[in-house]
């Protein structure tokens, strides 16, 4: 692989995609349809906002890490692209994963396989703090971001306190959470966006994580300057 990452960042990543094939492979139908209509009332919301903010009609949209599918899977009335780097095997799996309207390519979120100023409207929704290097990620999102644009950032966060006995695990080099290799709080999460060059235009209240644990998805529009 070409992307930057470090060999321990790759290692963790390979790790957690093999934890995560056994994840959606042990889902019931109905804990895929309780996910779908989050799916299809997250896709509603962006279309309103898309309207909200100047996007272009006929928008193109990218959603990274959809897994066996996801909000893009469920917009209307746009070019629709996914890349996530299981995709051949959640094509392979799951019949949800083969939807005809959305590009659904093998990629990763730190080098997405798309030209500069493709894409109008990005999706990072559980993204963040899986993958191997999130400011890597940023980078791409804002690459292949053209203007006027819009993207939506829902990531788990946890309160400060939590999120410095994690840190400081990580200090010590220890590996835990596997699938959750980056910690952020409401803040620190704000302030990566921003420091990447995105002006956030809106949040919205904590949203379940639905881990157990003690954090929520903190969600928010942004727009890339």
């Amino acid at each position: 692989m070409t992307w930057r990452v470090s060999p321990r960042e790759h290692e963790r990543w390979r790790i957690a995609n093999e934890d995560e094939k056994g994840f959606w492979l042990g889902l019931s139908e109905e804990e895929f349809r309780a996910q779908e209509r989050g799916y299809r009332a997250l896709a509603e919301q962006l279309e309103r906002r898309i309207a909200t903010w100047g996007v272009r009609p006929d928008y193109r949209v990218l959603q990274i890490g959809c897994a066996a599918e996801d909000t893009v899977f469920f917009m209307k009335g746009a070019a629709r692209y996914a890349v996530d780097p299981l995709a051949d095997f959640y094509k392979a799996h799951f019949r949800r994963s083969n939807n005809p309207g959305v590009d659904y390519r093998k990629g990763v979120g730190e080098e997405i396989p798309f030209p500069d100023s493709s894409m109008d409207v990005v999706i990072c929704q559980n993204l963040l703090d899986h993958v191997a290097n999130y400011d890597v990620v940023l980078e791409e999102v804002k690459r292949v971001l053209d203007r006027p644009n819009l993207a939506f950032f829902g990531t788990d966060v946890y309160p400060q306190h939590v999120a410095e006995a994690r840190w400081a695990r990580l200090e010590k080099g220890e590996v835990f959470d596997v699938q959750h290799p980056h910690t952020f709080t409401e803040s620190t999460l704000e302030a990566t966006l921003e420091a990447h060059g995105f002006e956030i235009l809106e949040r919205y209240p904590p949203q379940p994580a639905g881990k157990g644990d003690e954090s929520h998805r903190h969600c928010l529009y942004a727009r890339s300057r």
